[in-house]
């Protein structure tokens, strides 16, 4: 339901599962690759920061204190965890 939404929006382009046979999927592979060669524009998904999100959500909901909000939205690696999985054991009540 959520990528159908997606794709309506043009934000991703999906093939339904019951629709997903061995041809349909190597129609849609092959029809993304010459997409990409002729340049046009694909459909991305832009960052709504959500790992920033959960992650102020879970320090409220953990008693800590929020990330300053220069950390809000800016860039993060792909490895990087959010400092709030750290404090973990804080929601479980485990002394460190």
């Amino acid at each position: 339901l959520r990528a159908e939404r997606m794709a309506v929006r043009g934000l991703l382009t999906m093939l339904h599962p019951d629709a997903a046979t061995p041809p349909a999927l190597m129609q849609a592979v092959q029809a993304q690759l010459a997409a990409q060669a002729r340049g046009d524009a694909l459909p991305r998904l832009k960052s709504m920061h959500g790992l920033d999100r959960v992650a102020q959500s879970l320090r409220a909901l953990m008693g800590l204190e929020p990330l300053p909000e220069s950390h809000a939205g800016r860039p993060r690696p792909a490895h990087a965890v959010p400092d709030v999985f750290q404090h973990a054991h804080l929601a479980q009540g485990v002394a460190a």
